[in-house]
């Protein structure tokens, strides 16, 4: 009986500490929980070329068609423990209406993908963007940018995993 009882305790232990693939924020339906060897390595097999790492920020840079548009810079951050925490999309450089088209465009998209999520839109002459909060703690943004030495706007979408998932804690809970 005393076995049984152990059995029973050990698998209850394992199933509220093993993480699932919702807790995590997906990109393209890949977790961004994996290690970013692996989400690279999906990416580029979704089509897309990896560039090596951009000097200015570190990060990993991807180039590829994304929603239609092409070519789409992709920027991968990871975190310290080499799993991916943000994943930003810079579309192509394009005029003020072009670039509201295509906000629009995504803006109904995700709103639709995540109706459930606390989502918050800012719009005026300056500055337009709308930010997801999503069920899991993760967030993405969608916004229009003015980029320095370019003739045009860009639209930037950004997915980023929960802060918990990117802190000591839950580290430690998944080494142990």
């Amino acid at each position: 009986m005393r076995h049984y009882t152990l059995l029973f305790l050990f698998t209850l232990l394992l199933a509220s500490c093993g993480e699932t693939k919702s807790d995590y924020t997906e990109f393209m339906g890949i977790s961004m929980g994996e290690p970013s060897t692996t989400f690279i390595q999906k990416l580029e097999a979704n089509g897309f070329l990896d560039q090596g790492r951009d000097p200015g920020t570190n990060q990993q840079c991807l180039l590829g068609s994304f929603a239609g548009k092409s070519p789409c810079i992709i920027l991968v951050k990871e975190n310290d423990w080499s799993k991916v925490e943000k994943v930003s999309v810079f579309f192509p450089v394009s005029d003020d209406s072009e670039a509201r088209a295509t906000y629009e465009t995504l803006k109904g998209s995700l709103t639709e993908k995540y109706k459930s999520a606390d989502i918050h839109t800012f719009d005026n002459d300056d500055l337009v963007s709308t930010d997801f909060k999503l069920k899991n703690g993760g967030s993405i943004s969608l916004g229009i940018i003015d980029v320095a030495g370019e003739d045009g706007k860009r639209v930037l979408l950004t997915y980023e995993d929960s802060s918990e998932n990117n802190n000591s804690h839950r580290r430690l809970r998944d080494e142990l």
